[in-house]
This record gives structure tokens, C-alpha cells and sequence, in this order.
């Protein structure tokens, strides 16, 4: 993508509207105290997703969680039961079974990639078993949920709603609008008649989806409002 193109203009008279990407997007949950009561922790090779935990392994992370809860001994305990069994895979499963059930503090749902084209996030996992698996968990923190206003028999529908934005962010799919005005060359010469300058008025971004921007429309002086629909409606 070209990212610092033009994707769609619409313009009048006196006014031109310019959608873009938004390449300064910031991470949607960085820096929104909201949002602090869950958090994507994933352990890939390749890609930085979720939040920069640290922790080398899920055993690492999962054990940090509960050193506060369990003495030490017990959590390793705990552990070397599950390392008995052969198979890695089956192991890590046995620890987030286990420590599901060890925990009053913490809900943890299982989070899956599909690396195919886009990364896509999701709590349920795809048909699709060469370019999906599991990643790593969506871990809430109970006390900072209902403190948030988030019921639990509808957490797992806010968060894969949430998803959908980090999706967008990850993949880049976020927008920004330029209001931008035409300035006329102040000429009498014919050769001058019609040509301007664009001078940018101001730009709104963090945009991440186009099904409701009556707030921007609003914020636009009202000769250039009818560009809006006319300049999602060409890229759309």
C-alpha cells in the first residue's frame, strides 16, 4: 500500500475532502485507562501483537499472575505435575486448564491468529489448520471489569468487537479526512484563471470504520458537508 496516497478525494468549488491512511494510529488500548481491565497476551516469533509482557514462555507469564495468589511452592508443584506429560502442546494446555480453574482473580480466554494475507484476531478458532492456531490468551482481570461496567456473560462479545478494531490497527486499515480549502490565484491573467494552492484546514483521524460520521459531518463548514457521503461513497 501507499500509504502516504491519496485513497479518495471529493471536491466543489471551494472545498476538497481527502481520505488516507492513518499512519500515526496508535495502538487503540495503549493508552486508554478503559481498557485497562483486559490484555492481549501472545507469544509469536514473528510478530509484536498484544502488550510487551516480557515473558519468554505462557509458563513464565502464568506463573507472574499467581505469584501473588499462591506460595511458591505450590505453584511449582503445580507445574512439575503438568511437565510429566510428553507432549508439549498438551502441556501448556494442562496449565491454562489448571490455572483457570486455580484462579478467582483472572478470566482467560483462548485467542487464535489467522495469518493469511491479514492478521486476523479472534477467541474461536479457524478451519483453517496451515495458516491458524492458538496465540495465546485475552487475560481480564475480574475486579478492573466490573469496575469498567463490562458484565461477564457479555465479555466475550465486547472483546471480539474490540478485536475488530486491533485487527484494523495491526493490519493498517485505519483512516484519516482532510478538509481542504482551495485558494484561488489572485490573477487577472488568463492563463492563471482556475489554478489554487490547497491549503489543508484540519484532519481527522484514528478513523475505523465509515457507518457513522455524523460527528465529522458536523464538525465540516456547510458547503463542504454533502463531500462526505459523496467521498465514502467513491471509495466504498
Amino acid at each position: 500500500m501507499a500509504w502516504e496516497e491519496s485513497i479518495s478525494r471529493a471536491e466543489n468549488e471551494k472545498y476538497i475532502l481527502e481520505l488516507r491512511y492513518d499512519m500515526y494510529a496508535p495502538n487503540p488500548f495503549e493508552f486508554d485507562d478503559y481498557y485497562d481491565f483486559f490484555k492481549i497476551i501472545a507469544f509469536h516469533k514473528r510478530y509484536s501483537i498484544g502488550y510487551e509482557h516480557g515473558y519468554k514462555t505462557p509458563e513464565d507469564y502464568l506463573r507472574s499472575l499467581l505469584e501473588d495468589l499462591y506460595t511458591e511452592e505450590y505453584i511449582d508443584r503445580t507445574l512439575e505435575t503438568l511437565r510429566e506429560k510428553e507432549q508439549p502442546y498438551i502441556y501448556y494446555e494442562d496449565i491454562i486448564y489448571t490455572f483457570k480453574k486455580l484462579s478467582k482473580k483472572y478470566i482467560f480466554l483462548d485467542l487464535y491468529l489467522l495469518d493469511h494475507s491479514v492478521l486476523y484476531l479472534s477467541l474461536h478458532p479457524f478451519n483453517d489448520s496451515w495458516d491458524s492456531g492458538m496465540l495465546g490468551w485475552v487475560v481480564v482481570d475480574r475486579v478492573k471489569m466490573k469496575e469498567a461496567g463490562v458484565e461477564e456473560d457479555k465479555l466475550e462479545e465486547f472483546i471480539e468487537n474490540h478485536l475488530e478494531m486491533y485487527n484494523k490497527y495491526l493490519n493498517g486499515y485505519i483512516y484519516e479526512i482532510s478538509l481542504i480549502e482551495k485558494v484561488y490565484v489572485n490573477s487577472d491573467k488568463p492563463e492563471h484563471q482556475g489554478l489554487y494552492a490547497e491549503y489543508v484546514v484540519k484532519t481527522w483521524g484514528e478513523i475505523y470504520d465509515f457507518s457513522n460520521l455524523d460527528w465529522l459531518k458536523d464538525e465540516l463548514p456547510e458547503e463542504a458537508q454533502p463531500l462526505l457521503e459523496q467521498l465514502i461513497d467513491e471509495y466504498c
